[in-house]
Formats: structure tokens, C-alpha cells, sequence
């Protein structure tokens, strides 16, 4: 997991991410945060994350704004083999339809998320995109 976050806001437990992730071998978890913050919502996304071998989630937010619901896309997602899904989203203003597109998705082999997020404020509805995706 790779982050680079700038002028992200929020509260103490940033730190939560990573401490229930079981993670496969050859994972790495890098973060690098300026003028970082959090609230306890934009830390649960990698607590219940089951990622499979040599996993990779790279993202780079900039002004990032949003609330609990941002934390709950990858709740309840169990990535498999070497899955990757690489979104670039610019400006992202998202509805309960965005949301939905991804519910049913089942990804399998060769992990790896990227997101280039821009100005990205979003709806609680976009945080279930992910819920049901499982791998």
C-alpha cells in the first residue's frame, strides 16, 4: 500500500489502516503523508482487507475531502490472485448510481490498485462501490 497524501484532513487514528489487513507475501505497505490528519472513518478501508500475493495499492490524493463512508469501500472486499484495478478519477463528484457500478464486480488475479483521486468530493453512496466486491 502506497499513499501519498497531501492536504488530507482528519483525526488521531490514521494509524488503524494496516493493523487488522492480513496481508500475502512480498506485500508492502509505504506511506508517505504531508499535513495529514484523519478522521477515524478515513482509517478503516485496509482493517478488514484480505489481500492475496504480492498485493499493490497505490494512491495519490490531493485535497481530499469526505466522510465516514469513504472509509467503507474496501471494508468487506477479499482481493484474490493478482487482481488490478487502475481508476484515474479527476474532479470525481460522485452519486448513489457511481456507487452502484462496481458492487457486482469480481476481480481475481494479480492485485493491484491504483488511484490518482484530484479534488475528489464524494457522496456516502460512493463507498459502497466496493462492498461486495469480492475476488
Amino acid at each position: 500500500v502506497g499513499s501519498l497524501v497531501l492536504k488530507e484532513v482528519g483525526v488521531l487514528a490514521e494509524a488503524f489502516p494496516a493493523s487488522w489487513a492480513l496481508v500475502g507475501p512480498l506485500a508492502c505497505v509505504h506511506t508517505l503523508v504531508f499535513d495529514a490528519g484523519g478522521a477515524v472513518a478515513e482509517d478503516l478501508p485496509a482493517l478488514a482487507a484480505h489481500v492475496g500475493f504480492e498485493p499493490s495499492v497505490d494512491t495519490l490524493v490531493l485535497k481530499e475531502v469526505g466522510a465516514l463512508a469513504k472509509a467503507l469501500p474496501t471494508l468487506s472486499t477479499g482481493v484474490g490472485f493478482l487482481a488490478r484495478v487502475d481508476p484515474l478519477v479527476l474532479d470525481e463528484m460522485g452519486a448513489l448510481a457511481e456507487a452502484l457500478a462496481t458492487l457486482p464486480a469480481q476481480e481475481r488475479s494479480l492485485p493491484s490498485m491504483h488511484s490518482l483521486v484530484l479534488d475528489e468530493v464524494d457522496a456516502p453512496t460512493e463507498a459502497l462501490a466496493t462492498l461486495r466486491a469480492d475476488g
